[in-house]
């Protein structure tokens, strides 16, 4: 690659601001671009005073320090450490710093004896820590005393500083101001070694800084500060670029923090309301007048304040709730998208205990304060007024920063959204509980002035997970903590923050490999980004792309690729004979070589049958898939024994040996070395099989391949290494230096101007085993608030949210969660899963293409659960390597690949029609309380008569303003009718045929529309009223949900008024009291309840049900007036051989049908004049 290949991107990324773009690159591996990325950024900064960059790299070893420093010399005689800053994790600073006082390389200037001290201090609370972290890998035990001995020696580097700088300490801004140009002013006795042991003492004046993801993604702590800020707010991330290197990998880092941030990070959800609640009534009390200020100019102040009161009156807030039972502790509740996962699988319920003043916590009464709905209502108000709180910070940093200087005196929009909560009077607990929910702005499409669009729905991406969880402690007797947790930023929406302040430019062989667990929802991106998001590829010079051509570089240096599928037989012995055979080699005669081969066999069969499973037969079953996993690596060991060119070979399992039988390292060494003795008696330095482990006790991962890799070189071994495709088949270099004895093997595919590259003196592995791919999904086994739990259920989320399945296969997924099934089976058929098996060949591949030497024949070497888990995608194959290539070849032999079009359709479907429900239930359950949800749902119900088909500007301009029910299906074949499958309530489904009795036609016909407007005058109504009578050919279509909940009632009670009011003049009102909302339709002057009904035919248990419903409704509404009332119930549609008007008890009237088909009335005289006597209250 070239440097005026990243300056094309650049150019690409800036062309209309500093910030806002994403441009991804997918180079392929081994082709440089992670050293030219270094040579470009080092020259930009030389050049340009005002340009500043990240570069943030996923693993430590791909840092590149050494590489940006020997570019940096080359470029410019300024002291590398002036413009470049290295910020590493606290733990690398204690280790650096340790290693610096030990090599006696701390200025003279900056040691006193409270340096020393504070040193000596740290060194021990270290080792403390590493000791602990030994033990314990996840522990965090320690890290607290090991941070504050840290900033005990910054401290103390810093007094002494402030006597340098003859300042009389370091608690002003203006003192740290003269600190810091006196680090710069004396830079060799103090200010290079500062800047590289601490480049946060001055970080606005460095142009480059070098990093991680982890550290990226977290805080960074000023240097004379205690506390860390995350980068995310900081002040010298606008307008920089930000190059994320291994871009598709950074995606897990950011899912993990969130992840561990949720679980972390609690706070009483009723505690946390009151707060606000109580901040809300102080505002103008004894807030300050610029924050009240700010506060009431956000324009949904006064609602959310009307809210606040509502809610707390509604569901009884200002008392203590407390669970039933005392032994019911650590219950939880997460609330998803779609689905409510239970931890004992029992709904909660809560009602106002007048006796205790309490509100009781059970499941064995009647849910009179409706506590689903006070979570989902509270939370709603807590993220609804955090993201007022975020507006009004926005406003006040800004205001704050244009009076002050520009380094850390500025305050960042985290530190304004800390202010103001702290100024409201909220707990430090639950301020970081909110921080966590992050801005929550919504849309964040970034670039260009675009005309509405429908919403695609990313319900995950903008709502994420509550989570809650019920403690009882004797801490608090006669109060049960309901602990609420937030997964709300996704990495994607994190991205896309970045992206708001920066431009970014992605980095990865894979990056555009379209997973959603792997990698970041590219689709979502491209949605919100538009054409601010940027293909790097067609940058690209002509050289480079010439240079990317593996394949014609292959050819034309004489170097092949063969790949084929690994040999399973029966037995070792067998699998020995059959490749021997394919080789064309004689086959083992010699009865003592084939008495040890029988040895092996019997060792394999032994091993297995240790394995065992919860049933006999399931053991069986493992048993055989192990044991067929055996035999394919040890075909991998003699395909690489018997070639003696190859001098270096990889082997990629799901699992790292171990003492476990399923991949017992006793049993894989033992098939190996007697299989290196009797297949290679020749050679001087019999093959070494070397197993990587992270295991602690083999050392670091990286250790133990440079020991193995330089077998070839310094002993003449071949070597076959083995390890798991997460330790080894991703970021790890394996190749190695040219030996003798393989100098005169290899091709060179260096191009002209790579002749001096350093890569010229090494040579790439001659082969790679694949064994299967396993747990792309997380496998829960322990049920309860964890990662693993958590982690799932999110993987889950992500899918459904791409619409990779749908509502059936989620809720079954859930539902396997909730009852602790682990043995349900993951989805199958999806288009991530096969895409994240895809990435991971793809990168294991890629440790071939490290070096510019290669053997003439390369070898690719796969199971058929490989070669069946790969899939094409969207990928253009000729763009990978050649070594992938040839798998792909292999592949498109005998197996087919799966479509996933189809399978996305129907979940888009199934997804959009189970968020009407949601929507439609949220809303029925508030209607009578809540202003905004009757204002909602009356306001969608007349918006969908007028569209029951709809384009797409005017659907989007809609969902801009309410996006509740308004969850259209696509509608590419612009049909006007459709046939669902009804499973059950909100279950559909659209590609199944539907049988007798579960048939849904959507239509203009079967809805009654047709009929109604025959009747004569009621089609100019609809028309005048701006309803559709017709439903026209369009892009999007009413689902089953909008049309059964939404359109049917809708229409018939438009229709059934116009025919009433013009059949009996009577005058029709809807109700005004909102607690009286939808318990009828209308109201008559003389205390007639007027419902009409859009049915066509009822059972008679559905009518006798909806009887009892009816007189239920009269009571409570007789309840809520102090009045009598009767009513009338009118169904639109039927025919003349319907019964006529019945009359239950005098007090309600039931009419079966108004008009026909044709649009004619169907009453007779006597019925018309029985319904008009009812209706004047005769």
């Amino acid at each position: 690659m070239k440097i005026a290949d990243f300056e094309q991107i650049m150019l690409a990324l800036t062309h209309d601001g500093p910030s806002g773009h994403l441009a991804l690159l997918d180079a392929p591996t081994g082709s440089g671009k992670s050293y030219t990325i270094a040579h470009f950024l080092c020259h930009q900064v030389s050049q340009d005073a005002h340009f500043r960059a990240f570069f943030v790299t996923d693993q430590k070893k791909n840092l590149n320090i050494q590489t940006f420093k020997a570019t940096w010399e080359q470029l410019t005689d300024q002291p590398f450490y002036q413009k470049v800053a290295i910020i590493q994790s606290l733990e690398d600073t204690v280790q650096l710093l340790l290693v610096e006082k030990q090599a006696k390389r701390i200025p003279l200037d900056l040691q006193t004896e409270g340096v020393d001290q504070a040193i000596e201090v740290l060194a021990k609370k270290f080792k403390v820590y590493q000791l602990t972290k030994q033990q314990d890998a996840q522990s965090m035990a320690g890290w607290d005393d090991l941070r504050q001995a840290e900033y005990q020696v910054r401290s103390q580097l810093a007094q002494q500083l402030s006597k340098l700088a003859q300042v009389d300490s370091p608690a002003t801004h203006e003192n740290r101001e003269k600190i810091r140009q006196y680090v710069m002013d004396h830079w060799q006795t103090v200010g290079e070694w500062l800047s590289q042991v601490y480049p946060t003492i001055d970080l606005a004046t460095r142009q480059l800084y070098i990093l991680t993801t982890d550290k990226f993604i977290r805080s960074i702590t000023p240097f004379f500060e205690a506390t860390g800020k995350p980068f995310q707010f900081s002040n010298i991330l606008k307008g920089s670029l930000v190059v994320l290197d291994e871009f598709d990998s950074t995606k897990r880092r950011v899912w993990e923090k969130s992840l561990a941030d949720a679980l972390k990070i609690k706070v009483d959800i009723l505690g946390l309301f009151n707060a606000l609640y109580h901040g809300i009534l102080q505002v103008d009390q004894q807030v300050p007048t610029q924050l009240k200020k700010l506060i009431r100019q956000q324009s949904r102040y006064q609602e959310l304040a009307h809210t606040a009161a509502e809610l707390n009156q509604t569901f009884g807030l200002d008392r203590l709730y407390k669970t039933v039972e005392r032994n019911q502790s650590d219950s939880y509740v997460i609330h998803t998208l779609l689905y409510t996962l239970l931890s004992d699988q029992n709904r909660w319920h809560s009602r106002l205990n007048q006796a205790d003043n309490l509100v009781d916590l059970g499941h064995h009464f009647k849910d009179e304060l409706k506590f689903r709905l006070m979570l989902r209502r509270v939370s709603g108000f807590v993220r609804q007024f955090n993201r007022l709180v975020f507006f009004a910070a926005q406003k006040y940093s800004a205001e704050r920063n244009s009076v002050t200087f520009k380094n850390d005196n500025d305050i960042n929009l985290q530190d304004a959204c800390y202010t103001i909560y702290n100024a409201l009077g909220l707990t430090d607990a639950q301020i970081d509980s909110l921080l966590t929910l992050g801005a929550e702005v919504g849309s964040t499409k970034l670039k260009g002035a675009r005309d509405p669009e429908p919403d695609s729905y990313h319900e995950f991406q903008r709502r994420g997970l509550t989570l809650y969880q019920f403690t009882n402690t004797e801490k608090h007797d006669l109060r049960t903590n309901i602990n609420a947790a937030f997964f709300a930023v996704t990495p994607e929406n994190y991205l896309l923050d970045i992206v708001s302040k920066a431009n970014v430019l992605g980095l990865s062989a894979t990056a555009k490999v379209p997973t959603v667990l792997d990698n970041y929802d590219l689709d979502y991106l491209t949605e919100e980004l538009g054409a601010a998001f940027i293909d790097g590829r067609p940058l690209l010079t002509s050289a480079t792309k010439a240079e990317f051509d593996y394949a014609h570089r292959y050819q034309q240096s004489g170097v092949t690729v063969t790949a084929e599928l690994a040999s399973i037989q029966e037995t070792i012995g067998q699998t020995l004979a059959n490749r021997l055979a394919a080789m064309g080699l004689p086959a083992i005669h010699d009865a003592q070589q084939r008495e040890i081969i029988a040895r092996l066999d019997s060792h394999l069969v032994e091993t297995v049958r240790t394995i065992k499973n919860e049933t006999a037969s399931s053991s069986l079953d493992s048993q055989a898939y192990y044991k067929k996993g055996y035999i394919a690596l040890f075909d991998s060991f003699i395909f690489f024994l018997l070639d003696a060119e190859k001098t270096s070979f990889l082997g990629l399992q799901a699992m790292i040996p171990g003492e476990a039988p399923t991949s017992s390292a006793v049993l894989i060494q033992e098939v190996f070395d007697q299989l290196s003795r009797l297949l290679c008696p020749k050679e001087a330095h019999l093959p070494k099989l070397a197993i990587i482990s992270s295991e602690k006790k083999q050392g670091a991962i990286e250790d133990q391949l440079k020991t193995a890799l330089a077998l070839p070189s310094t002993q003449e071994n071949r070597v076959y290494l083995l390890g798991a495709y997460q330790s080894i088949g991703i970021g790890q270099n394996l190749h190695h230096r040219l030996g003798d004895f393989e100098r005169d093997l290899v091709k060179s595919i260096a191009t002209a101007d790579q002749q001096q590259d350093p890569r010229t003196q090494f040579v790439d592995l001659e082969g790679v085993y694949l064994g299967n791919v396993t747990h792309i999904l997380t496998k829960v086994t322990e049920f309860g608030l964890n990662d693993d739990m958590l982690r799932s259920i999110t993987e889950l989320e992500y899918l459904a949210d791409a619409n990779e399945i749908g509502y059936l296969e989620l809720k079954k997924q859930f539902q396997a969660l909730e009852y602790h099934n682990r043995w349900q089976k993951h989805p199958e058929n999806v288009r991530s899963l096969q895409a994240s098996y895809t990435r991971m060949v793809i990168q294991a591949l890629g440790r071939m293409n490290r070096a510019l030497n290669k053997v003439p024949h390369l070898s690719v070497l796969a199971t058929s659960e490989v070669i069946q888990g790969i899939h094409p995608l969207n990928l253009d194959i000729s763009a990978l390597s050649p070594e992938v290539q040839a798998l792909f070849a292999l592949k498109e032999k005998g197996t087919v690949t799966n479509n996933f079009d189809l399978s996305q359709e129907e979940a888009q479907k199934q997804n959009l029609t189970a968020y009407t429900s949601r929507d439609v239930h949220q809303l029925l359950r508030g209607l009578s309380s809540v202003p905004a949800y009757a204002t909602s749902y009356r306001d969608g119900r007349d918006f969908i008569l007028r569209h029951p088909t709809i384009d797409p500007l005017t659907l989007g301009k809609r969902q801009q303003q309410d996006r509740r029910c308004l969850q259209y299906l696509p509608n590419p074949g612009n049909v006007t009718e459709y046939v669902a499958r009804w499973l059950s309530e909100s279950n559909f489904q659209f590609t199944q045929t539907a049988t007798p009795g579960t048939a849904v036609r959507v239509s203009a016909e079967a809805s009654g529309l047709v009929s109604m407007c025959r009747y004569p005058g009621l089609r100019q109504e609809f028309q005048r009223l701006g309803y559709a009578v017709e439903w026209q050919s369009a892009d999007f279509i009413m689902n089953p949900i909008q049309y059964i909940n939404l359109y049917l009632g809708a229409l018939g009670e438009a229709a059934g008024k116009y025919i009433v009011e013009k059949n009996w003049g009577v005058s029709l009102r809807p109700f005004d009291q909102l607690v009286n909302n939808e318990l009828f339709d209308f109201k008559t002057d003389n205390h007639v309840a007027v419902d009409f009904k859009n049915w066509h035919r009822l059972a008679d248990s559905e009518r006798n049900q909806e009887r009892n419903h009816v007189r239920e409704k009269l009571t409570r509404l007789e309840q809520h007036t102090g009045e009598k009332w009767s009513a009338i119930i009118l169904n639109i549609l039927g025919n003349r051989q319907l019964k006529g008007p019945v009359s239950w008890d005098q007090r309600v009237m039931e009419v079966s049908a108004l008009i026909d088909e044709q649009g004619h009335l169907v009453l007779s005289p006597q019925d018309q004049v029985m319904i008009g006597e009812f209706l004047i209250g005769k």
